[in-house]
């Protein structure tokens, strides 16, 4: 092998391990990207506005818009919303709002409306509007969706989904939910 062959393979072997360094390096940086993750914050609130009226503790479904510019694209945040024991005695209390998930979609019309029912009430994602039902009849928690910006709210309700009958028999038959 010649000095100038030998050269080439040395340079081959570092450019492939470059190439490894660069691919793990984007790796962690994708690991250590925390913006993906800032959904799950906990965060504080006045009780105070339409949403005052509601009871804590309970599950809320929050219809937020991604975009300021218009409701193309919306995000459902589902929590716990509770009012911390330090502020007891305030009727506009701090309450607290703990992520449980959340849902996004893409493909409205841009307009408010399309996130709204025939009768005015506000859409629930399909899977976690399942899920905040059925964990509102396990945790004894009253269940609500609101759109904080447009000042509205209703009562999650069962749908036509039976959901409520199937964990009434989960609970007799002894399975956990």
């Amino acid at each position: 092998m010649t000095l100038e062959e030998r050269l080439n393979e040395i340079i081959e072997e570092k450019d492939d391990k470059i190439q490894e360094l660069e691919n793990r390096i984007e790796q962690l940086e994708g690991e250590a990207d925390l913006t993906r993750v800032s959904w799950q914050r906990h965060f504080a609130f006045k009780n105070e506005g339409v949403l005052s009226s509601l009871p804590y503790p309970r599950l809320e479904m929050r219809l937020n818009r991604v975009s300021k510019d218009n409701w193309y694209s919306i995000e459902w945040l589902y929590g716990l919303v509770y009012r911390h024991d330090t502020d007891t005695y305030n009727e506009n209390a701090t309450l607290y709002f703990v992520p449980l998930s959340k849902t996004t979609s893409n493909g409205g019309d841009t307009t408010f409306q399309h996130w709204q029912n025939k009768d005015g009430s506000l859409q629930l994602p399909f899977r976690d509007g399942r899920h905040i039902y059925i964990e509102s009849l396990a945790l004894n928690l009253p269940a609500y969706i609101s759109c904080p910006e447009m000042g509205l709210y209703n009562k999650i309700t069962d749908q036509g989904w039976g959901l409520k009958d199937s964990l009434s028999k989960m609970k007799s038959s002894g399975q956990s939910t």
